[in-house]
């Protein structure tokens, strides 16, 4: 009954409907292109059955016979038959070699993770070394003992060994390159074979040998285990090798979709309600009147000149800073924004404040050449730090809460530091105004002059984290840089430059995405924020008294909100609401802008 009933529904089929594999729909596509996309598509939903159906009514592979067998030996663990099979897929010897490096690095990591310290010496002499030019010179095949009997090991389980110096694994990388380095677009080069955090040499690799635990080899390699996403993601690694005509990138299907709505919201900022997803079945559509237009507070606290402004990461309070050395603490609940603290809290004017990542504490720092900790509910001082021998002009926290950096201009210095006042690491040269740390705690960025500097940040592995200044990566602008924004993400940062623009830079890439103009900036520093649903808009203080709001993408300018009396400092989005935000002036006051209440009929 099965048979026939499949038969039945194949001879319900118009003939026309089921046309030879490499006919061109009226879209320009071709007919087998489109079947393995939606074949692909129905496995990772989980419909086998449909994908199987579909396969055999079109003819169709999703994978062509060479690589399904591949892609399954990957994905048991199978490596031998992996490494037989990659023969079969013709690649380019350049390919073939990175391809065989990175599938044994795999099986290399998978048996240390299984306590098989002789079988990952093994592949690392068998395997690994014969496929690097000029080779590493590898222990003795007796190493294995040697290596183990160093940290009181047995010879297999692996988890003898001493700490050897390496370099650590970034938090960021561990997504990025769960299966190696190498991001989309940046191809290696005949000598590198890949992987710049789990091991891109066999020197490196081997180092790993000697860790006393999985947990300090994960921690180390940025690799989560054979158990978890290592082998998707080493498809998705192996794809900058392999032809995408062979090995279909994953979920393919759902990434052009994803990039048909992204193409869209270029079109109009992406202010669409809380409640709304983007839909497949009508374009995205905006609403222009959600932008935020309106001063609906005015906030008098300050008698001096208001400089920086931020909302807490909950949206749940607001804190506002000033020349007079003055904090004070509001309340971000609508409709008034009740005044929760005023802090005479320094000496000298205030360059910024920065929340800890649970909103308890707040950092300041000044003038008056300190940084101070405090408190938030209650607005007392629980701590000064005092290392710094000129004004200080940043601070900015660790993801972990346990730890901040503030920077000096004058006197040339970052510094990194504990809760308890100790001034852990000094960064010593560059006059930095400016500081910023991404989200995943693996990267400082710090503006000096015209020059953004790159630096990563480590972990030992007591948890004490460190800049690592020998590794130090810049970019260069064309003016020079006042402030600067990370997004959400952290994937992309916003510098106000003195050319009297906003220039939106791509991290990773050190490319420039936007540049978003109109607004004054001469005299002052005037600090700029990403803002609206999805970070999509982009806004900024100026001198000219006004504050400018951007579509992120396509740099059009929305508003152009009048409403201080003097120059705007600083702004900061709600992270509560997509329609609010704050700004801070020199006319003493802050501004709360919204949408206008709902008229009444």
């Amino acid at each position: 009954r099965a048979a026939r009933g499949q038969e039945a529904r194949r001879m319900s089929v118009p003939e026309s409907s089921n046309g030879s594999p490499t006919e061109l729909l009226a879209s320009g596509f071709r007919r087998a292109d489109v079947v393995r996309l939606v074949t692909q598509c129905l496995h990772s939903l989980g419909y086998e059955r449909a994908a199987s159906e579909l396969v055999d009514e079109s003819g169709v592979q999703c994978w062509p016979e060479p690589v399904s067998r591949f892609r399954a030996a990957l994905l048991h663990g199978e490596w031998g038959a992996a490494d037989a099979l990659i023969t079969n897929l013709h690649l380019p010897d350049p390919a073939s070699r990175r391809v065989r490096f990175l599938v044994h690095r795999q099986h290399y990591l998978e048996r240390l993770e299984a306590h098989d310290a002789a079988g990952a010496l093994a592949c690392l002499r068998e395997r690994l070394a014969p496929l690097e030019q000029p080779h590493f010179a590898l222990p003795p095949p007796d190493g294995c003992a040697a290596i183990a009997a160093a940290g009181g090991g047995d010879g297999k389980s692996g988890n003898g060994g001493v700490t050897v110096a390496g370099r650590e694994a970034a938090p960021s990388a561990m997504a990025r390159c769960g299966a190696g380095g190498g991001g989309s677009g940046d191809r290696s080069g005949d000598g590198d074979l890949g992987g710049a955090r789990l091991g891109g040499s066999v020197q490196e690799l081997s180092t790993y040998l000697l860790c006393r635990s999985v947990e300090e080899l994960k921690a180390r390699s940025g690799w989560d285990g054979g158990g978890g996403a290592s082998r998707r993601l080493l498809l998705d690694e192996l794809q900058e090798h392999i032809p995408p005509s062979l090995l279909l990138p994953e979920n393919r299907l759902e990434t052009l979709l994803q990039q048909a709505v992204r193409w869209q919201t270029l079109h109009a900022p992406p202010l669409t309600p809380d409640d709304v997803s983007p839909s497949l079945f009508e374009d995205v559509s905006f609403r222009h009147d959600g932008l935020p237009r309106e001063a609906s507070l005015v906030l008098e606290g300050h008698a001096d000149e208001v400089w920086c402004v931020a909302f807490s990461h909950s949206g749940a309070a607001l804190a506002s800073a000033s020349r007079d050395g003055a904090i004070v603490l509001w309340e971000a609940t609508q409709p008034q924004f009740a005044r929760r603290a005023l802090i005479p809290a320094h000496s000298g004017a205030i360059a910024t404040v920065a929340w800890s990542p649970d909103d308890t504490l707040l950092l300041s720092c000044a003038a008056d050449r300190t940084v101070k900790l405090w408190n938030a509910p209650a607005g007392d001082c629980a701590a000064t730090f005092r290392e710094h021998t000129e004004a200080v002009t940043a601070v900015v926290w660790l993801p972990s809460g346990a730890h901040f950096l503030s920077s000096s201009s004058a006197g040339k210095r970052v510094i990194l530091w504990d809760l308890g006042g100790n001034a852990l690491q000094s960064w010593h040269g560059p006059r930095v105004t400016d500081l910023a740390v991404a989200a995943d705690g693996a990267r400082l960025l710090a503006v000096s002059g015209c020059t953004v500097r790159s630096c990563p940040l480590t972990a030992g592995s007591d948890g004490t984290p460190r800049m690592v200044t020998e590794d130090v990566h810049s970019w260069d602008e064309t003016d020079a840089i006042s402030s600067l924004a990370l997004s959400r993400d952290s994937r992309a940062v916003l510098l106000n430059v003195g050319s009297q623009e906003v220039h939106a830079w791509d991290v990773d890439g050190r490319r420039r995405l936007g540049s978003y103009s109109g607004h004054r900036q001469g005299r002052f520093v005037i600090r700029s924020a990403f803002g609206g649903k999805h970070d999509g808009l982009v806004l900024s203080g100026s001198e000219d008294t006004q504050v400018y709001v951007w579509h992120r993408h396509s740099g059009a300018l929305l508003r152009k909100l009048p409403g201080h009396s003097c120059a705007v400092n600083s702004v900061s989005w709600s992270p509560a609401s997509p329609h609010l935000f704050a700004s801070a002036s020199d006319d003493h006051t802050v501004r709360i802008w919204g949408l206008p209440p709902p008229s009444v009929s």
